[in-house]
């Protein structure tokens, strides 16, 4: 069998790093288990969190502890443009 006759490299989709998922109602434990999280997480790196709208699209919330804002996108390519943003400023 010769070794070039392999079949040709195809490269694999990279993965899409944020999750979109309807918001369920939060319980009490999951707020708190959030909030503890959140304070034992890195104070520096902003938290990004995919929502469903009321009209059914998706978007997302975005919170920077540097500057203590809170950012809302439509769309993933926004939230990477304004992350961009963000680390070279």
């Amino acid at each position: 069998m010769n070794a070039f006759n392999a079949r040709p490299f195809q490269p694999k989709p990279l993965p899409i790093p944020f999750k979109h998922e309807a918001a369920p109602k939060s319980s009490l434990f999951q707020r708190l288990l959030e909030s503890v999280l959140n304070t034992l997480s890195p104070h520096e790196q902003p938290r990004i969190r995919c929502y469903t709208t009321r009209q059914g699209q998706p978007a997302w919330s975005v919170y920077d502890p540097v500057d203590r804002t809170t950012h809302q996108f439509v769309s993933e390519e926004e939230v990477r443009i304004w992350l961009e943003q963000r680390y070279y400023r």
